[in-house]
């Protein structure tokens, strides 16, 4: 038999089988929507926002230059971003108890008499640092993980470009993308000896999670298992050798039909069909001597 299937037979795969299709897609179904909402972590993102913009220029002409420049700056700030050199202070700042200075220190002030003489009018100040307690100390963060994290984006020739952070806490996430974007503003400056960057947008809290995507998995999981199910159907067609109806025989293997034989049932063993015609020709012997006996008695009489 040549296994080729044609769409005939796909209907037929997929009539005979659609109760196994139905539920191998509402199994699958159900399993990946099990899996996305029990098993793979939530996560949230929160963005923030950047501008590069060089000085003002009245020169139209240096104008456009200059937003053409910062244009191909930004592959290169999207790089440093991601750098040790921007991140191990981001995850010092999240992790670490932080020392900030409230007001600087003060000197002596001195006043002069008329004769020369210089009295203390005002003693000086120490400085005051307070210090900010740090917000995830014991979460582990480093900033390999912190860079696995990130996600920077930005449209063809536009000056802004966005910052994201993906993870299973909202607030995290907020909070990070906000240093992150701080520790780079300031730090740009010393690393390119330019001042071109300015933080339009900050990050806030998104309790709406971005992954996963519940309705999502859970269709391809219908779909897959239905898939399933019919390829199924159609292995089974492909491999099966039986014959089911007399067209195989006289359109596929070219054969004449000679005649059909009605299925009788299952035959019983010879022995067994021997033993019962031997009783039955027993019992009518027994029922001919009776009957004689009968009658000759009914004579006497």
């Amino acid at each position: 038999m040549d296994n080729v299937i044609n769409l005939a037979k796909m209907w037929n795969v997929l009539r005979n089988n659609f109760g196994k299709i139905i539920v191998l897609g509402l199994t699958f179904g159900v399993i990946t929507f099990g899996i996305s909402k029990f098993v793979i972590p939530v996560k949230y993102a929160s963005t923030a926002s950047l501008l590069v913009n060089q000085n003002k220029d009245s020169n139209t002409t240096v104008q456009f230059a200059d937003q053409q420049a910062d244009v191909q700056m930004i592959n290169t700030y999207k790089d440093i971003i991601t750098r040790p050199i921007i991140l191990d202070e981001v995850v010092q700042n999240l992790t670490k108890n932080q020392r900030t200075l409230v007001s600087k220190a003060t000197s002596d002030e001195y006043s002069t008499l008329r004769d020369g003489t210089e009295i203390l009018a005002s003693k000086g100040k120490p400085a005051v640092y307070d210090t900010e307690i740090a917000k995830y100390p014991n979460m582990g963060l480093t900033s390999s993980g912190l860079a696995k994290m990130i996600t920077i984006q930005n449209q063809a020739n536009s000056q802004v470009f966005t910052v994201s952070v993906t993870s299973t806490n909202a607030k995290f996430s907020r909070d990070a993308v906000n240093e992150v974007v701080n520790v780079f503003k300031n730090k740009i400056a010393n690393i390119m000896i330019i001042k071109n960057v300015s933080v339009i947008s900050k990050a806030t809290t998104i309790g709406t999670p971005v992954s996963p995507n519940f309705k999502l998995l859970t269709i391809v999981g219908v779909v897959a298992g239905a898939l399933i199910g019919f390829l199924w159907g159609i292995i089974r067609e492909l491999t099966d050798r039986s014959v089911k109806n007399l067209e195989t025989i006289t359109d596929e293997f070219g054969l004449t039909n000679l005649g059909v034989v009605q299925y009788i049932g299952e035959l019983k063993p010879l022995a067994e069909v021997i033993k019962e015609q031997q009783k039955g020709q027993s019992d009518d012997l027994t029922n001919q001597r009776d009957k004689g006996g009968a009658s000759r008695l009914g004579r006497r009489i």
